[in-house]
């Protein structure tokens, strides 16, 4: 009898958690960009390292990336130990070269972000997506999201194939997953309410079995200063210094400005 009762709660569990209520991903998403409205510019300064068995390898650089909301503008500056400019990025949310890191950690349009994940094969569903199919039946199946556990944290978990993982109730990425690599968002900062990853590990590899391939750690933040230097003309790409670098620091720095920033 004892036997039977323990059976039954586990099925009961288990029916409860498949059955658990998930929000709509639109949802999701606004309350992922609604956490950005209201702030001016932002600027953090990062430390990029090459992995090897996830240990820092001794290649790397610092970083100064920059973030204008009324212009929507990144700029992304690379340095050296010396103190040399490596590599300069900018890019305008919602634009080819801009990554879904960006979006995910900048955004405040939540049409914008949706459009960002829609194009990295994360299945949004927007009110004319779900409108616009006949049945309840059929738009309740739209939805392509679930609940999840990683790392011990409960997550809204959007999509099969591809996946974007946002941490419950707080409403912030915790990774997201796709075919190609796995980026990890790894607990945050705060300056002023705004929210920032303590540290973004790149991941590469078979499902299941990823290898830690860089991590860019968080270092200061600032909020609403004047960004003088985004009024300066720069140009993009590698600098003399960057171009002069050891093939691993330019390996790296392509690596991190066409997955991350």
């Amino acid at each position: 009898m004892k036997m039977r009762r323990i059976v039954a709660v586990a099925v009961g569990f288990a029916a409860t958690s498949a059955l658990a209520y998930v929000p709509p991903s639109q949802f999701i998403v606004k309350k992922l960009a609604d956490k950005r409205t209201g702030y001016k510019t932002v600027r953090v300064k990062t430390q990029v390292s090459g992995l090897s068995n996830d240990i820092p390898n001794g290649i790397g650089f610092k970083t100064l990336n920059v973030f204008d909301f009324a212009t929507r503008t990144l700029r992304s500056r690379a340095i050296d130990e010396a103190g040399q400019e490596l590599y300069v990025a900018e890019r305008r949310l919602g634009a080819p070269n801009a990554t879904l890191v960006d979006a995910l950690t900048f955004d405040s349009s939540a049409a914008d972000l949706a459009n960002a994940l829609k194009a990295a094969g994360i299945p949004i569903r927007t009110d004319e997506d779900i409108l616009g199919l006949p049945t309840e039946e059929e738009r309740r199946r739209a939805e392509i999201s679930s609940i999840g556990r990683w790392k011990g944290t409960t997550a809204w978990v959007v999509g099969k194939k591809a996946q974007l993982w946002i941490e419950k109730d707080v409403f912030l990425p915790l990774k997201f997953v796709s075919d190609q690599y796995e980026i990890r968002f790894e607990g945050y900062r705060y300056s002023q309410e705004f929210a920032y990853p303590k540290a973004i590990t790149l991941a590469t590899g078979a499902p299941g079995s990823e290898t830690a391939e860089l991590r860019d750690e968080f270092v200061e933040m600032a909020i609403n200063q004047d960004l003088a230097e985004m009024k300066s003309a720069v140009t993009i790409g590698f600098t003399d210094a960057g171009n002069s670098a050891p093939s691993e620091i330019r390996n790296l720095l392509i690596r991190y400005y066409q997955t991350i920033r």
